[in-house]
C-alpha cells in the first residue's frame, strides 16, 4: 500500500504541472493566429484531456483508494495526528513534526490535518467540481454559464 501511494503521488506531480501548462492559451493563440494550419489550440486541448485523465485523475483515484480501502475494510485504524509544537523557523515535514515513521503501516493509516484536508478536497474535486464544470456533466443548470463552469474547473 505504501508503494502504491508513493508511486501515484509521484505521477500526480508532473500531471498537475502538465495540466496547468496545457491550458495556458497565450502562446497557442498567438501561434495559431500567425499559422492557422497548425491547429495548436486543439492539440493543447487533447494533451490537457489525456494528462488530466491518465496522469492525474486515475492516479488520484488509486491514491485515495489505497488510503480509504484498508480503513473501510477495518484492517487498519485511521489515526489523525494533531498539529502541535510546530517550529516555523525550519522547514516543516509532517512525518518528523508529528512523530510517525510512515503514513501507512501494517496496522494503521496516519494522517496529519493537512492530509485529511487534501483527502476531502480531492473527493470534492473529483465528485463535484470536475463534473459540474463540464458541459455534458450531470449539472444541467450550469450549462448556460461558461464563466461559472470555467471558474469551477480552474478551482478544481
Amino acid at each position: 500500500t505504501t508503494v502504491v501511494w508513493a508511486v501515484t503521488a509521484r505521477i500526480m506531480i508532473p500531471g498537475q504541472n502538465m495540466v496547468f501548462y496545457s491550458v495556458m492559451w497565450v502562446l497557442p493563440n498567438m501561434v495559431t493566429h500567425y499559422f492557422p494550419t497548425l491547429d495548436l489550440r486543439q492539440r493543447h486541448i487533447q494533451v490537457h484531456r489525456f494528462v488530466a485523465q491518465y496522469l492525474l485523475l486515475l492516479p488520484l483515484a488509486i491514491h485515495l483508494t489505497a488510503v480509504a480501502l484498508p480503513v473501510a475494510l477495518r484492517s487498519h485504524k485511521l489515526v489523525l495526528h494533531p498539529l502541535e509544537k510546530l517550529d516555523w523557523k525550519r522547514p516543516w515535514d509532517p512525518v518528523v513534526a508529528l512523530g510517525f515513521k510512515s503514513w501507512i503501516t501494517a496496522t494503521q493509516v496516519n494522517l496529519s490535518p493537512d492530509d485529511a484536508f487534501r483527502f476531502v478536497m480531492s473527493f470534492v474535486c473529483i465528485l463535484v467540481l470536475i463534473p459540474a464544470s463540464r458541459r455534458s456533466g450531470p449539472y444541467r443548470w450550469l450549462k448556460a454559464s461558461f464563466s461559472v463552469r470555467a471558474a469551477m474547473h480552474g478551482l478544481a
